[in-house]
């Protein structure tokens, strides 16, 4: 007879089921769609320029990915606090820790599949134009995929600590910040050397803010170069780093919050 799953495992993977059915109940699937379309529309006018489809659908995917991330996660949160559905779930003998990991990864995996789709459209158009696939786009998409999860995790973290509209304001900065942390850091230099003070502050959001830069090789993929495998290595381990340290965060605040 098999042995039986603990009990808060068993939880976790019961949210996370139920959290991926109530995201495919959004349609959501059908931004894929909606981005295959405009792909091929744009394909259209630029001819076979695989250079440019590849270029405009991985920057595509990316900011549309975490901008579809961003409001999921803080429309699947606030909507369970807001309807009392979490409370129903934490008066039982489940860690509360439990119920965050298993949205977390409820949300992840319906991010993943969005994300995978979204990359395969611009596969499908490429080739269509009689092109190849570029040598770096299988990087491409996992770098992608850890770039979600990231977008997510920081999404997870701020929805346990502040209401829907903070919770978005936070997470839209710090991932505008996220792309420009390397423009960030020149400027705290840059005042520095100009005799600015209290410069450090600003370096240091550099250190603290995730840099996605490190989850991006866009430029190799449209220009048909191979992803190194250094910086595919770095920036797998940078990503989940900062995932882990946003979803312990998450865990850690959800289990001290007194009221949901």
């Amino acid at each position: 007879m098999p042995k039986r799953l603990p009990s808060p495992l068993k939880s976790i993977l019961v949210i996370a089921h139920s959290t991926f059915l109530e995201c495919i109940r959004n349609r959501l699937l059908l931004v894929s769609v909606v981005f295959a379309a405009i792909l091929a529309a744009a394909s259209v006018s630029y001819g076979s320029r695989a250079r440019i489809i590849i270029d405009v659908g991985l920057a595509s995917t990316s900011i549309i990915g975490s901008l579809i991330g961003v409001a999921l996660t803080i429309s699947s949160f606030s909507k369970e606090i807001r309807n009392r559905t979490a409370y129903t779930v934490v008066v039982r003998p489940i860690p509360r820790w439990a119920y965050i990991l298993g949205k977390y990864l409820g949300l992840a995996f319906t991010m993943t599949t969005v994300i995978i789709l979204m990359h395969l459209a611009t596969g499908v158009v490429v080739l269509s134009q009689g092109e190849s696939i570029p040598i770096a786009f299988g990087a491409s998409i996992w770098l992608n995929i850890i770039e979600i999860w990231l977008v997510v995790s920081i999404a997870l973290f701020f929805s346990s600590m502040a209401t829907p509209v903070f919770a978005a304001t936070y997470t839209g900065a710090i991932i505008l910040a996220g792309n420009l942390s390397s423009d960030i850091l020149l400027f705290a230099k840059g005042a520095a050397e100009k005799g600015v003070t209290n410069t450090g502050i600003i370096e240091l959001s550099y250190y603290i803010v995730p840099d996605l830069q490190n989850l991006s090789i866009r430029a190799q993929a449209a220009n048909n170069l191979p992803a190194p495998d250094a910086f595919v290595l770095h920036g797998s381990l940078y990503g989940l780093s900062y995932t882990v340290m946003a979803l312990i965060g998450s865990m850690w605040l959800f289990s001290k919050r007194k009221t949901i």
